[in-house]
């Protein structure tokens, strides 16, 4: 097995299982292999044998290359990547139970030669993938020798000196890897799936150490980035965590919170702590999110994390798991590469299938249709129901039983877009701004294409191929390309499905078209630019340290021309006069929290629909936990889910709306709103214009 410096994940093999939708176990089902084997190849611990490589390529129809494996040569036991460590002789032999052991003598015994010499090249599988590599390296031939002074009879012909050589050291190989090189206690008091544990831990480990990704309950720290003054407490803590000193790690905890009241992730890890101290039985929910240096993905992490903490602070203040249960949160973190989106969810799988001594019964996230493809077959394949917050492309409509979604999708918010288009914004010519590489993208142009063209209007698709990419478009790319389109087809309105930044880079272009080139002025002077939930953030406020952040601030006049939908607003329930007593208390609690002193401005900002949609998210699957019968498990706690809504289960009152999902995981008729950005007194604030759908229960 590979050092952990050594190791070196196999994307492409990760990726072309994903594309299939296939689980680890599945793909081990159909190769003939465990599954411990496919995540050791697909983690880089391990290589497939030749034999395994070319299963692989005919399973997945790619050539070798393709599938990151190297050329296959010969097998030459003698040259195998194995070093022999005191105390790693077990490492090397895979997971092989009591029961698999007979099914490999048959195949050993029947892969045995009427005549001629067995060799390694033509052992069977499961020889070849796990034992010849053992004997390479830790049992030399000489201690077989005595065994063999006896003659063993073949089923056919005269035996060779070479046949009776081989038979012996296959059969007893075979023997000594099972019982001479496995501790004492294989068969005693430590259990297979306690050592899988510890395995999985050690390569949770190894990821974030290289790559900064991985699953941490306390153990590791993923926010350290600018804005966090807590920083040094924090680590510390985690390093007393890994040693085992759960009370100087509460004591570092404690003392990182009062520094740094808002960060979410400590406080998460601080209740962590406080649950498994209490001795209580717990239950688990995995947090699905990016954490990065990117400011657009640390704004959204951070209040993602910071209305986990409010749920999970609540549910266990107030007692509201059944049976006297606890909830704990793990972070999930994929970073900034969504390729590692597979690799954070195979964690939460692995920890499932190694006995799931997290007790974990339901996923939320991830927050983008394309991480939350990339998550699905790996949460699903375990039979964990997954809840994603925001992630709204129509691909993920009734896509996996287990998946569910309390934000409204594309083709809800598009049409409702549409309205808005036709019947507020009275637009008569429309240009649609796509980026055909991302499913949200597509899905939301699509569904607001049908809605417009179906009122008359009309819609130019693009001003050329290559003019919007999200988050690399830049100002002057609009400048050049989109502009000129819009002055030669009389456009009134742009729709841009992309992102904030993406939003204020093109409303700063059209302010300079309009300041450098004075013709242009009259044509652009009621220009709107549309888009959907993912420009609902505060940075279109200037809020941030980033470019785009600093474009809003400096130019805040070219901000007021954005019109967008989000998925939940901050000031929703007042905008339908529900008085504030009968609010819920997720928003005193959110100022209670965070703010030493109620400052509505600032929470206000800190307060996104990503909150909101996460609270209501991890809402639904503590809801579903008291709806449960008899054992907590993924697989009860995700019929629990179907039940809402339907029969004689009420719908769920969120924060973001009532909540009920329809047969394929959709949210049925959910409230979304429609925000502009408006100057009030000189200062541009996020104003709603209307709320779609059922917010409350009209009963």
């Amino acid at each position: 097995m590979k050092k952990a410096a050594q190791a070196t994940p196999n994307k492409n093999l990760v990726s072309e299982r994903l594309k299939h939708q296939w689980s680890q176990k599945e793909v081990a089902a159909m190769l003939g292999t465990t599954r411990i084997n496919v995540s050791r190849w697909e983690c880089g611990f391990t290589t497939p044998s030749p034999y395994f490589r070319q299963k692989l390529v005919q399973l997945f129809d790619k050539n070798m290359e393709e599938l990151g494996l190297s050329s296959p040569g010969s097998l030459d036991i003698s040259a195998l990547p194995f070093e022999h460590e005191e105390g790693d002789a077990f490492d090397k032999v895979p997971d092989i139970l009591p029961e698999d052991i007979f099914k490999t003598v048959r195949e050993v015994v029947s892969a045995i030669p009427a005549t001629g010499p067995l060799r390694a090249s033509a052992a069977p599988p499961v020889l070849e993938e796990t034992f010849f590599p053992v004997l390479a390296t830790t049992a030399p031939l000489s201690r077989f020798t005595p065994l063999l002074d006896r003659p063993i009879p073949l089923r056919m012909g005269t035996p060779t000196f070479f046949s009776l050589l081989s038979l012996g050291l296959s059969l007893f190989a075979l023997l000594y890897a099972l019982l001479a090189l496995t501790p004492p206690n294989f068969f005693g008091t430590t259990s297979t799936k306690q050592q899988d544990t510890t395995r999985e831990a050690d390569i949770e480990r190894q990821y974030f150490q290289s790559s900064g990704i991985g699953i941490s309950g306390g153990s590791f720290i993923f926010d350290t980035y600018a804005g966090r003054t807590d920083v040094t407490r924090k680590e510390q803590a985690a390093a007393q965590l890994l040693r085992g000193n759960t009370s100087r790690a509460i004591d570092l905890m404690t003392q990182a919170v009062s520094i740094d009241v808002s960060d979410g992730e400590i406080q998460i890890y601080n209740e962590n702590l406080h649950v498994l101290q209490s001795g209580s039985a717990y239950i688990t929910i995995v947090l699905g999110l990016a954490i990065d240096g990117n400011e657009k993905d640390l704004i959204r992490a951070r209040s993602i994390m910071q209305a986990a903490f409010l749920l999970q602070h609540e549910v266990n203040s107030n007692g509201l798991l059944p049976h006297g249960l606890r909830l704990r949160l793990l972070i999930d973190n994929s970073g900034s590469n969504n390729a590692n989106v597979a690799i954070a969810a195979q964690f939460i799988a692995n920890r499932v299938n190694s006995g799931n001594a997290d007790h974990i019964v339901g996923v939320v996230g991830w927050p983008f249709s394309s991480q939350t493809t990339n998550a699905l077959s790996s949460i699903t394949g375990v039979h964990l129901p997954m809840i994603s917050q925001t992630a709204s492309s129509v691909t993920l409509s009734g896509i996996d039983p287990y998946f569910f979604r309390v934000n409204p999708t594309d083709s809800q918010q598009g049409s409702a877009l549409g309205v808005e288009t036709v019947k507020n914004l009275r637009a008569k010519s429309v240009l649609l701004l796509s980026d055909p590489t991302d499913p949200y993208s597509v899905s939301l142009t699509n569904s607001f294409y049908d809605s417009v063209a179906a009122a008359n209007v009309h819609v130019v698709v693009g001003a050329k191929s290559s003019t919007f990419s999200e988050g690399k478009t830049s100002v002057q790319d609009y400048l050049n390309d989109v502009i000129p389109t819009v002055l030669s087809n009389h456009i009134d309105l742009i729709f841009l499905a992309g992102f904030d930044g993406d939003a204020v880079r093109l409303a700063h272009a059209v302010g300079l078209s309009m300041e450098k080139y004075p013709a242009s002025k009259e044509a652009l002077a009621n220009l709107s630019i549309l888009s959907g939930d993912a420009t609902a953030t505060s940075l279109i406020l200037g809020v941030g340290t980033g470019p785009d952040a600093a474009l809003a601030r400096q130019f805040p006049q070219d901000m007021r021309r954005l019109v967008f939908s989000s998925f939940a607003s901050f000031g929703e329930w007042s905008f339908v006069h529900i008085p504030q007593n009968e609010q819920p208390t997720f928003f005193t609690n959110w100022f209670r929290t965070y703010y030493s002193v109620t400052d509505s401005s600032a929470s206000e900002l800190a307060i996104d629909g990503h909150a909101i949609l996460t609270y209501d998210a991890l809402q639904m699957l503590v809801h579903a936990t008291t709806l449960v019968p008899g054992t907590l498990s993924g697989e009860s706690v995700r019929a629990a889910l179907v039940s809402i809504g339907h029969a004689r289960v009420p719908a769920f009152q969120g924060v973001s709306g009532l909540i009920a999902f329809d047969n394929r995981g959709n949210p049925i008729n959910k409230a979304l709103v429609i925000l502009s950005v408006k100057s009030v007194n000189n200062t541009n604030k996020i104003v709603l214009q209307q709320v779609i759908g059922s917010l409350i229960s009209s009963s």
